[in-house]
């Protein structure tokens, strides 16, 4: 029996690491998927306004004034928009709110 407990526990503690690198590597996963995405995003905003530029539809200047309201309004959105938007999320999965038929939310 003490053979039998001694296999069994290694078992257990090779599946506890397996599982530890397992997430690991799903998280490290999702970060490099992350990180690609907004490379590929940041690269595309450069690029189409180097090609407003070069087509003449638009001056440095306006492109540049569109790169600053742009980054005022994703700024804008993740400080306060993002946050309020998820706490209300959770607080209605929770069961702190109520969201009605018509959209409004009523607090328990």
């Amino acid at each position: 029996h003490l053979v039998d407990e001694l296999c069994f526990k290694r078992f257990q503690a090779q599946n506890i690491v397996l599982a530890q690198t397992s997430h690991e590597k799903q998280v490290n996963e999702g970060r490099e998927k992350k990180i690609l995405i907004l490379l590929v995003a940041y690269l595309s905003l450069i690029i189409i306004g180097f090609t407003r530029i070069y087509l003449g539809m638009h001056s440095w200047d306006q492109v540049i004034l569109g790169w600053i309201l742009g980054a005022y309004h994703l700024f804008i959105y993740t400080k306060f928009v993002e946050p309020f938007v998820r706490n209300t999320l959770l607080n209605i999965k929770r069961g702190r709110y109520i969201l009605t038929r018509n959209g409004q939310i009523l607090t328990m």
